[in-house]
């Protein structure tokens, strides 16, 4: 009998928690793509997997399949995001007063445009995890040296993992150009096969699309799809650090 609540509910609670989906699957011993069939809604975990999962999510039963409140875990819940939105905000409007402060002074009024980009989650620096697409904040940048053009969009994403350290450090943000057009040695954001997200050196030979990693760490390796077995779709590529254009 398929229940949406169950894929919905694994979905929100592993991210809330900061786990991917590979975590999720290493735990119960099932492989990833295993895991990622119960969150699309594709395939229903059976009793004793949601008991596992449930003891792992450490939620009840109840809460992951009929979505029956934790009450008091999500009223602290409710004032911690409350209160994280308060400061965001707070954030934004200091921002924003600053670009008035700017605008208003003669000499700058016609050197300093601004671009305000959503920061949408994180992407895997490493093995390729789902991308949390919500948005958590807004950025207030200047568009130095005309980086920025009226006809594109831009957005901000967190670096998560360090196969790309060499250019990007863990937790850093960076600003992608969103285009599915990538040439050789671009650092995109790929989407593989409709699931998972990660950023990498981008080429292509042949039939094949090449991702690399830019690491002082050799474990990490590249990462090549053929285009008639595998869908590898360029969501952006990375054009700057956010702190380049702060």
């Amino acid at each position: 009998m398929e229940n949406k609540n169950i894929s919905t509910n694994l979905k929100r609670i592993r991210k809330k928690l900061g786990y991917t989906q590979e975590n999720i699957a290493n735990s119960l011993n099932v492989e990833t793509n295993t895991y990622t069939r119960y969150e699309n809604g594709v395939n229903e975990p059976n009793l004793q997997i949601l008991v596992e999962i449930s003891k792992i999510l450490n939620v009840s039963l109840d809460y992951l399949i009929l979505n029956k409140p934790q009450v008091e875990n999500d009223y602290i819940d409710y004032v911690e995001n409350l209160t994280n939105n308060l400061v965001k905000l707070k954030s934004l409007l200091v921002s924003i007063t600053e670009i008035i402060n700017d605008v208003n002074d003669t000499d700058n009024l016609n050197k300093l445009k601004y671009r305000v980009l959503p920061e949408v989650g994180e992407v895997a620096a490493g093995m390729p995890i789902l991308c949390n697409e919500n948005i958590e904040t807004y950025h207030i940048v200047k568009n130095k040296n005309k980086l920025f053009t009226s006809d594109k969009s831009y957005y901000v994403l967190k670096i998560k993992g360090n196969s790309m350290n060499k250019v990007y450090k863990n937790g850093e943000l960076v600003v992608v150009e969103v285009t599915n057009v990538a040439e050789n040695n671009d650092i995109v954001i790929a989407l593989i096969d409709n699931t998972e997200v990660t950023i990498k050196k981008y080429s292509k030979a042949n039939d094949n699309i090449i991702l690399t990693p830019m690491s002082f760490d050799d474990s990490y390796k590249e990462l090549y799809y053929n285009i008639i077995n595998t869908n590898v779709i360029i969501l952006g590529k990375v054009i700057c650090r956010l702190d380049d254009v702060k």
